[in-house]
């Protein structure tokens, strides 16, 4: 492999990567803002609001860690291989 293929490779696999930690922000987001929503509505206290956002956002985003997990693990490691020929070139 040649250095522009290297990189443009590094590239797209760091722009997988930032594609899935894009899409769990948006649902940890989510699941935070209806967490609080129903805080509202069953009139918890200031503590009890935080509680409810913290925990929306970790459940709703849960699903997606374990889903997306081993894909952004395997992008990293061959990131890592990837850099290590690209050190040697």
């Amino acid at each position: 492999m040649s250095r522009q293929e290297i990189e443009t490779e590094i590239g797209k696999l760091n722009a997988e990567n930032a594609a899935v930690l894009l899409k769990s922000t948006a649902v940890g987001t989510v699941g935070a803002l209806v967490g609080l929503y129903l805080a509202y509505q069953q009139k918890k206290s200031n503590w009890g609001k935080f509680g409810y956002f913290v925990a929306g956002g970790a459940i709703a985003r849960l699903p997606l860690t374990f889903l997306y997990a081993d894909k952004v693990s395997q992008n990293l490691v061959k990131i890592d291989q990837l850099q290590k020929q690209l050190d040697t070139l």
